[in-house]
């Protein structure tokens, strides 16, 4: 939240294209610019990955097949053993896009976008048109503590997508605007120049503690993988479902 706080004032005051790499340049320089792209391209490498996997999973589903259906089984080790033709098509493609046209991907991102926004009103629309009135009282049987306790939930789950490479950058970005807000060269006394100092030690240390407690707690990998096996795991169940209900169809229309 706090770091939403930090990208919305840069909005607002310095309103250009680029995110996090053209606040950071124009507060702390071309140095700290280029270590916020490198994390970000690092960022985009692992997220890109992971939801190309994720979406050959889904695919799959849709198609009623197991999630690991269409991925080829290899002798590896354990959680490395499928390679993922799809997901490799699917990255080679949205990249080919995005290096031959600018302009033709930020067309494609407002599509894809406009889209999104149809499917989630169709659901909530269709949602609300199939659902039983009576499930809505009580409206928060467990309460505002329910509504948070919920809410954590997801935020964990997000948790465990967030790499160290966003850390750095949401670390970065609180550094730029306290620059932005209390230093000004030549101007700056040196009793605010040391306060501004020690704000900065104090973000780079509990940025620093946090990312060496994230990457030190033990299970963290697994949690990650069981992660992952539980999407596996749900596109399965779905699959498996649909299935169920289609021979379900059949025989009843077979009696007929």
């Amino acid at each position: 939240m706090l770091s939403v706080f930090c990208y919305t004032e840069f909005a607002v005051e310095i309103p250009v294209a680029g995110g996090s790499f053209a606040y950071l340049r124009v507060e702390l320089g071309d140095v700290a610019a280029f270590i916020a792209a490198a994390n970000l391209i690092l960022e985009s490498i692992i997220g890109t990955a992971a939801v190309a996997r994720s979406w050959t999973s889904y695919f799959a589903s849709l198609i009623n097949k197991p999630a690991s259906a269409l991925r080829i089984q290899t002798s590896l080790k354990d959680g490395y053993n499928e390679l993922d033709p799809i997901a490799v098509v699917v990255i080679a493609v949205t990249a080919t896009m995005a290096i031959l046209s600018a302009k033709g991907t930020s067309r494609i991102n407002w599509v894809a976008s406009a889209i999104h926004v149809v499917v989630i009103a169709f659901v909530i629309v269709a949602g609300f048109i199939h659902a039983n009135p009576s499930n809505l009282t009580p409206f928060m049987p467990h309460g505002v503590p329910g509504v948070f306790q919920a809410a954590a939930i997801v935020l964990d789950v997000l948790s465990s997508l967030l790499s160290i490479s966003t850390l750095f950058i949401f670390m970065m970005m609180a550094i730029a605007l306290l620059v932005r807000r209390y230093y000004v060269k030549g101007v700056t006394t040196r009793s605010h120049a040391l306060r501004l100092l020690v704000f900065l030690l104090v973000i780079i240390a509990s940025s620093a503690g946090i990312a060496a407690y994230w990457g030190t707690t033990p299970g963290r990998e697994d949690e990650l993988k069981d992660y992952g096996d539980a999407a596996d795991d749900a596109a399965d169940e779905k699959a498996t479902a649909k299935t169920a209900d289609v021979e379900r169809a059949s025989a009843g229309d077979g009696g007929r």
